[in-house]
């Protein structure tokens, strides 16, 4: 009996590991000469323009089968694809040290591809990021309202979120442009406009004058102002709020630069009118420096509020 189970559990054990042997046979991958396809589990990617997108990549230990006339230019290839394996990056190291990128997409999303990187009407997202699903959801033409130049000054103190658009099953996305806020104005930058690809190229704060949207839906501001609270809510987000960071601005300046200065140009002055030593001309030379840098300051403040108004 002991014998029979004996070989009952081998035999178990051997078919087991030659399903194991089976399973782990790595996918492989075949690319077209010119590089404009490449063929992954039956599947077929075509090359495209990735620029728009928001992709995650992972790297990838995917086999890459490479055929006698591409082994003898082709040195190794290296795949990166997202969580999905719906997109595919690959790098293509020549043996003559030339390397080329290409990211691929796989033929079953071209055509809701050109559909959102068109997407002259439908629905875009306002995503504020944090906390997770802080979005709003905008009919395209709610964007575009008066045309303006924001100025380098305005941009100093703005805050900005992507706007994208997305498929209906969320994998893919493409950025749009920027929600810009500025103090209670809020505006659209549509990235085709300003020669921006992505979200992670633009930087608003780069620029002297941008052109943009003034967004006067009230219904619409009403959303962003209730997703934007939520933002600010979240955790410690609060302290990325303009209007606080302005705050707490104002009063360390005027604490550094006014009431420290005041107190110890009433000290030494003091000390100046009593002192019989040898350090009254110090004591003196301080309190005038103080009253300088009051002076200063003071000045600077009119100047500041006189350019703001």
């Amino acid at each position: 009996m002991k014998k029979l189970i004996t070989t009952i559990i081998t035999t178990i054990l051997l078919f087991s590991c030659l399903g194991l042997t089976a399973f782990a046979n790595p996918a492989s991958v075949t690319i077209s000469d010119d590089y404009q396809k490449i063929t992954l589990d039956g599947n077929t990617y075509s090359r495209f323009n990735a620029s728009a997108m928001d992709v995650e990549y992972f790297d990838s230990d995917i086999l890459v089968e490479l055929n006698a006339t591409q082994q003898e230019t082709i040195d190794d290839v290296s795949l990166q694809t997202d969580a999905d394996a719906t997109f595919i990056y690959a790098n293509i190291h020549f043996k003559d040290g030339a390397v080329l990128s290409v990211e691929f997409l796989r033929d079953d999303y071209l055509e809701t591809y050109h559909e959102i990187s068109a997407s002259e009407n439908g629905t875009y997202i306002i995503d504020f990021e944090y906390p997770e699903g802080n979005t709003v959801a905008v009919e395209k033409s709610d964007l575009f309202g008066n045309s303006v130049v924001l100025t380098e000054d305005e941009l100093g103190w703005c805050d900005y979120y992507p706007v994208i658009t997305q498929s209906n099953d969320g994998i893919l996305t493409a950025d749009k442009g920027s929600l810009i806020i500025i103090e209670d104005k809020y505006y659209y930058v549509n990235y085709e406009e300003i020669d921006a690809e992505n979200w992670h190229d633009f930087n608003p704060y780069e620029y002297v004058n941008l052109p943009a949207y003034e967004i006067s839906d009230t219904a619409l501001i009403a959303k962003i102002q209730e997703a934007e609270d939520a933002y600010y809510s979240d955790d410690f987000g609060f302290l990325l709020d303009d209007s606080l960071t302005k705050g707490v601005s104002a009063v360390f300046l005027i604490f550094v630069f006014a009431i420290i200065p005041f107190a110890i140009f009433v000290v030494f002055l003091i000390l100046a009118f009593r002192s019989k030593t040898v350090y009254k001309k110090m004591f003196r030379l301080i309190y005038i420096l103080s009253a300088a840098e009051l002076a200063v300051f003071t000045l600077i403040t009119v100047l500041v509020l006189t350019g703001r108004s």
